[in-house]
C-alpha cells in the first residue's frame, strides 16, 4: 500500500510528525524496493531528532545475514536522521 502514491506521501508526512515509528517483519526481513523508497521519503521529512525507529522481526525462520542487513540499513537511516534506533529479534540481536 504504500508504494501507491497517495497512500505512501500521507503515511511518511503522518510518520514524520510520529514520535515513534515501527517496522514489525514477520517472516520476512528483506524490505521491498517500494518500502526502502517509502523509508527514504519518510525519513526526508523529519525535522525533530527526539523521534524514534524500532524494528521488530519475531520469525525464527528468518535467515540471519537478511536481517542483519536489514537492521543495518534501518540503523543507518536512523543515524543519518539523528533519532533513536531500536530492535528487537528473535535471534537475540537487540540493541539501542
Amino acid at each position: 500500500m504504500l508504494a501507491v502514491p497517495q497512500i505512501g506521501n500521507s503515511a511518511a508526512k503522518a510518520a514524520a510528525q510520529a514520535d515513534l515509528v515501527i517496522f514489525s517483519m514477520h517472516r520476512k526481513a528483506q524490505l521491498s524496493v517500494q518500502t526502502r523508497d517509502w523509508i527514504e521519503r519518510w525519513s526526508g521529512l523529519i525535522t525533530d531528532s527526539k523521534s524514534a525507529l524500532v524494528a521488530l522481526l519475531d520469525q525464527p525462520g528468518m535467515k540471519r545475514g537478511t536481517v542483519v542487513s536489514t537492521l543495518d540499513y534501518l540503523r543507518k537511516v536512523a543515524d543519518r536522521k539523528g533519532i533513536s534506533f531500536y530492535a528487537h529479534t528473535t535471534f537475540g540481536l537487540s540493541t539501542n
